[in-house]
């Protein structure tokens, strides 16, 4: 599967255009309320959360600012961005400015108008002088507390550090948005994200832990609570925990290829602290290690060269590589949760369309001995984007290429037969790591426009409902186990339609993925039944 994720790729026209406007300018009001839905009580469907980036539609923290981008240097008569390298402490908050120079950073990056409109508390440590840039009108500021105003449309927020005392910088902002009387660090969350996602059986968090090509090797390289941002490392894993025990879902996590064994032995101890007694972690090494278009699995098939696994054949090697490690980490976070180790799945990933990545993956040293799961992504829809089908799909229309995505839908469950039959083979349950329609063009068809248009409108269309639920109830019905769909809410660009809401208060007669998702919630029910049995006192 060559998918790009939009989220990476969503560079905003904005921050390439050159410094952005004046402090007067300023947008639109907050969007109206999200539409209740039933929710079940132990669903067999999980999610996959999008991304945390300053353009993320989904806005789960009361403070805006954790949704930050990282700092960007500005300079007096220079083009956006092109001022000094910036000195940042480990947390990467700015240490110091050079003259004429200042740090700016963007929140709500092109939400036009789902903006909350109204004042803005600002509250930081240190000594320093804050600005507004984009859309927002600075009020003032007293010491350490600011206020602006964001009051009609527009594409993002800026704010600035114009000033910063060398021996106590600015750092530890805290954005108190209109509506909220003041910050709770017990209650991060919306409520109306968490309303979303309530009901959930489990909850998967690659993207929020920035898995793809991570640089995180040891225990001080995680994302911390105190980090400017969490749009760099990702959320910390305090965070992560905290939200699994709120919505009362199991935590599937994703841990860094390059993880040193005390980076995963600390990781398992904190979970086992901090994750609430009747939820499951369930544990996954990095994210499709069997797909070369992610530094994860570039570093799977060096370890097995150096390793020598398979040495006619590398990316065996590299399957294998992964499967050794997994089966490591398995270990560590099954000695760290001793009695309570029913409490970790132990999940190995391979490629649907594959079979043999699976039975390489499950038979290596038996790795599927110490295993609870085997996960694939059956997507449906991916021959459509492929450039040698482009032409011929976007001549069609919307009322001739519905039928097409239905039949691709059903064609799936032929698509997950091999996994099927390995998973049983071995005694493991199938799981979907990733799940949905995979209607978007790659290899140059992405700039396709009309095939793009093409794509949106059937995302859109009222018989995608219909679509999903059949797609779940075969995946079901063949024999497959708890399926995570990816993902939750997110901006339909040439990239992707990946989220099952475009913005989080859509109405479910415009979100015809999320409706079909809540039904076969309430109906299906927890079908599976994954995981070690508690040991015996």
């Amino acid at each position: 599967m060559n998918r790009r994720r939009f989220l990476e790729s969503n560079v905003t026209a904005i921050a390439a255009s050159g410094p952005l406007g004046s402090a007067s300018q300023a947008f639109a009001a907050a969007s109206p309320q999200a539409e209740p839905v039933k929710t079940p009580t132990a669903s067999g469907l999980g999610i996959n959360l999008t991304g945390l980036k300053d353009w993320n539609r989904e806005h789960p923290f009361v403070d805006p600012f954790r949704l930050a981008r990282t700092w960007i240097s500005q300079a007096e008569g220079k083009r956006f961005g092109q001022g000094p390298p910036l000195e940042l402490d480990e947390h990467g908050w700015v240490k110091r400015l050079e003259p004429g120079c200042w740090a700016e950073t963007l929140l709500y990056t092109n939400q036009r108008d789902h903006i909350p409109e109204g004042r803005y508390r600002i509250d930081f440590k240190g000594r320093g002088r804050i600005e507004t840039g984009l859309n927002a009108r600075l009020v003032g500021q007293s010491g350490q507390v600011a206020a602006f105003d964001v009051a009609r449309h527009g594409e993002g927020i800026s704010l600035r550090i114009h000033a910063t005392d060398p021996n106590d910088p600015v750092r530890d902002i805290r954005i108190t948005p209109p509506g909220v009387r003041k910050l709770d660090p017990e209650e991060p969350f919306r409520k109306e994200f968490l309303d979303l996602w309530r009901g959930m059986g489990v909850v998967r968090f690659m993207d929020w832990m920035e898995t793809n090509d991570s640089e995180q090797v040891s225990w001080k390289d995680r994302p911390k609570l105190e980090d400017a941002t969490w749009t760099t490392r990702g959320a910390p894993l305090e965070t992560i925990i905290r939200l699994a025990n709120v919505l009362r879902v199991d935590a599937w996590v994703c841990v860094p290829h390059q993880a040193d064994n005390d980076y995963v032995e600390k990781m398992a101890g904190l979970i086992r602290e901090k994750l609430d007694g009747d939820l499951r972690v369930w544990v996954e090494v990095s994210n499709e290690t069997w797909n070369g278009i992610f530094k994860q699995a570039r570093y799977f098939r060096e370890l097995g060269v150096r390793g020598r696994f398979s040495p006619r054949n590398e990316y065996q090697g590299q399957l294998e590589a992964y499967s050794v490690r997994s089966v490591q980490v398995f270990r560590i976070f099954d000695h760290v949760f001793g009695g309570q180790k029913h409490r970790v799945v132990r999940v190995l990933s391979a490629q649907s369309v594959n079979p043999w990545t699976s039975e390489t993956v499950l038979t290596f040293q038996d790795a599927f001995r110490s295993a609870d799961a085997l996960a694939i992504a059956p997507y449906f829809g991916n021959d459509f984007g492929d450039p040698k089908n482009a032409e011929t799909v976007e001549k069609m229309t919307l009322a001739e290429f519905m039928p097409k995505v239905a039949e691709a839908a059903r064609e799936s469950r032929k698509s997950v037969e091999g996994s099927l039959e390995v998973s049983k083979k071995y005694g493991l349950p199938l799981a979907a790591y990733e799940a949905g329609q995979h209607l978007v063009g790659h290899s140059g068809a992405e700039n396709r426009e009309k095939l793009t248009e093409l794509f949106h409108a059937a995302n859109r269309h009222p018989d995608m409902k219909r679509i999903y639920a059949d797609y779940l109830t075969n995946w079901r019905d063949a024999g497959g186990g708890p399926i995570c769909l990816f993902a939750s809410v997110g901006e339909y660009t040439k990239w992707g339609s990946w989220g099952l809401k475009e913005w989080p208060e859509d109405p479910l007669a415009k979100s015809p993925k999320f409706a079909a998702g809540r039904e076969f919630e309430v109906s299906a029910g927890r079908w599976w039944n994954i995981g070690r049995k508690p040991d015996k006192a």
